[in-house]
């Protein structure tokens, strides 16, 4: 489970057109009904919070420190599980 969380935080890396299909194909299985109102609301969600961003330079850069403090502790997790379980194995045999 951590590993795909993993790989899903990864993806803030990519291209924000990559980002929005692999999120598109992430929650559209779980996600069946449709949220028009919120778009005719909100139309430009995205643009907005992008120009937020581009103005705030400190907000950016905390956003992102936040991301790799995150991305940092589950890669730790992820490490200290499996060598807990190759430790278990070991011990098996």
């Amino acid at each position: 489970m951590l590993s795909l969380f993993e790989m899903y935080m990864l993806t803030a890396f990519l291209p924000k057109s990559w980002q929005h299909a692999i999120n598109e194909q992430l929650v559209f299985p779980f996600n069946r009904e449709s949220y028009e109102q919120s778009r005719v609301t909100h139309p430009n969600l995205e643009g907005e919070i992008d120009q937020v961003l581009r103005e705030n330079p400190r907000l950016r850069i905390t956003g992102y420190v936040i991301f790799v403090v995150v991305l940092s502790g589950n890669t730790f997790l992820i490490v200290r599980v499996w060598r807990a379980l190759k430790r278990k194995s070991e011990a098996n045999y």
